[in-house]
């Protein structure tokens, strides 16, 4: 069993592995960011292989998740043999035996000036600092388990969203990435948007994003303003507002025995926007508008009736105008609202990455602020006089501590005759 788990760790421990873990963590982000994450069924050669591999999802793809149980495998033993080694360290006693690999050692036979002369001094300063490796791997450590649960128990939705309407708890929401061991993403409160408010620039840039919101149902519904960068949260499920929306038509359907209100959402395209919406009976209709983007709300828009790709109606018309469609059949356009796309995130491990980068930023300034430094101090009785050796030993940035060691030198000499009988200096 020991031989087994001594392979073990040197298999985790090995320079190839740790590696193939961040080429391969890597390489898993970079498609992330060149290939869109949406899933689904592709065709072709090229889709077969893009299916194959979970390339179009790789956050939940068998290798990606494999290369990250690798790298908290790879982390851990890395963490336990760093404890060990900063907890020896520690609590090591410097020893005379440690003078011979000093980079700083000085040695002379003075004249004393008392006759009770100590003998040996044993100091280190900055033991915490040999604790700052294994605190900033315990950090990266840290944030990667929070990506994992992320990965496994997070969820992300997104829902379009017309000014007026609500979304509660068993709202439909239009895509549902739930994580791999996760729930479908649900807000625990009704929301509904009031209101959007939108700016641009003089050349027709998007400036700004606002929605005025209630969250809440009835009187207890507190009213917030969210943007782009300023979402709403309740508990670990947060809504943001995004830069994707444009105008949403809506039309009341008005038969020979009822009436139908549907609502058409206006989508960018050439020239404008537009959108269609099919009838039971197999009637498409068409709307489209000179205005397209957020926030553009158009006065008049076109409607068309087609059936079986032969267009039969149109027409030009304003909120509150309607047309006729053969057999009886009435439109009317009720009006014409904003829509948003409201994304939608349940994330489990948002304060464990901000403890672990905390650990990681206070290991680093461990490592860099705080040097362990070995200091030994020997007075011995010879015939001449005293020999007196002193010896510093830091850990990193050994030039940066000659001062420190002539400070050190000129007190270890208080209490001895400045002549010098004889000097060796063997400063690095």
């Amino acid at each position: 069993m020991r031989i087994s788990l001594s392979s073990l760790r040197r298999f985790l421990r090995s320079p190839r592995l740790i590696v193939a873990e961040i080429a391969g963590i890597t390489l898993g982000g970079l498609v992330m960011a060149i290939m869109p994450q949406e899933g689904g069924v592709r065709a072709g050669f090229s889709g077969g292989l893009v299916s194959a591999l979970a390339l179009d999802r790789v956050a939940r793809s068998p290798w990606f998740v494999g290369f990250v149980l690798f790298s908290i495998a790879s982390l851990c033993v890395v963490l336990i043999d760093q404890t060990k080694r900063a907890w020896l360290l520690s609590r090591r006693r410097p020893v005379p035996a440690a003078a011979a690999a000093a980079p700083y050692r000085r040695e002379a036979i003075l004249h004393a000036a008392a006759p009770d002369v100590p003998g040996s001094e044993y100091r280190v300063r900055g033991s915490l600092g040999h604790w700052g490796s294994p605190l900033f791997h315990a950090g990266v450590l840290v944030v990667i388990v929070a990506g994992l649960l992320r990965l496994l128990f997070g969820a992300d939705a997104a829902v379009d969203l017309i000014v007026g309407e609500t979304l509660d708890s068993r709202s439909g929401y239009d895509l549902q990435r739930p994580g791999l061991l996760g729930s479908p993403f649900a807000f625990p409160q009704d929301f509904r948007l009031d209101d959007l408010r939108v700016e641009r620039y003089p050349s027709g840039e998007m400036k700004s994003v606002e929605g005025v919101v209630s969250v809440g149902e009835g009187s207890r519904a507190a009213r917030r303003v969210i943007a782009i960068n300023s979402p709403t949260r309740v508990g670990v499920h947060t809504l943001y507002i995004t830069s994707l929306g444009g105008s949403a038509v809506l039309l009341e359907i008005t038969g020979a025995s009822a009436t139908e209100r549907r609502a058409i959402l206006l989508r960018e395209a050439a020239g404008g926007s537009e959108g269609s919406i099919w009838l039971a009976d197999r009637t498409q209709l068409r709307v489209s508008s000179d205005a397209g983007g957020l926030g553009r709300v158009p006065a008049r828009v076109e409607v068309r009736a087609a059936r079986d790709g032969a267009l039969f109606a149109i027409a030009q018309l304003a909120p509150g105008e309607s047309m006729t469609l053969r057999g009886g059949r009435r439109i009317s356009v009720a009006g014409v609202v904003p829509w948003v796309q409201i994304s939608g995130q349940r994330d489990l491990s948002t304060p464990v990455v901000y403890f672990g980068f905390l650990m990681a930023c206070l290991g680093g300034l461990l490592m860099v602020a705080v040097i362990p430094v070995e200091t030994v101090v020997t007075r011995e009785k010879v015939t001449a006089g005293i020999r007196l050796t002193v010896v510093m030993r830091p850990r990193k940035f050994v030039p940066l501590f000659a001062p420190a060691f002539e400070d050190l030198w000129r007190r270890s000499c208080a209490g001895l005759d400045p002549v010098e009988l004889e000097y060796r200096d063997e400063c690095a």
